[in-house]
């Protein structure tokens, strides 16, 4: 079982969970517990929890957390030999709604676009825009 995704009830979250036997404790800046198989974890110091309520109900909905990021821990065996995340290795979940999640499966590039080369391009589609509105 994943424990990280335990509904513990309000103003509790997963790193109160107990009897994990993953935990390791790190040299820390904020002294936070972390999970040792975590490819990547974050020590914070807690800025703003910001409440989002339903604008018809006014239920709480979620809660957006501000945080200041004191430091990153990185498993060793993720960056490449660039120093890059590889991310294979990494292998990111996401949390997508409700109890649905995702994995990133194909990762590939695509080149920046150039302010100087398409400039115009832009220019003269906000100028189409512009007359289409007058």
């Amino acid at each position: 079982m994943d424990y990280r995704w335990v509904d513990e009830g309000a103003g509790r979250g997963w790193y109160r969970v107990k009897n994990i036997p993953s935990w390791l404790p790190l040299p820390a800046h904020v002294r936070a517990p972390h999970v040792k198989e975590s490819a990547f974890s974050m020590e914070y110091e807690l800025l703003q929890a910001i409440d989002i309520t339903h604008p018809v109900s006014g239920q709480i909905t979620t809660t957006m957390i501000l945080a200041h990021v004191k430091y990153i821990h990185l498993r060793n065996d993720v960056p490449n030999e660039c120093g890059v995340i590889d991310i294979a290795k990494y292998i990111p979940v996401a949390r997508l709604r409700n109890i649905s999640h995702g994995r990133l499966g194909d990762v590939f590039g695509l080149p920046r676009s150039v302010w100087r080369q398409e400039k115009e391009k832009i220019e003269q589609v906000l100028e189409i825009r512009e007359r289409r509105e007058v």
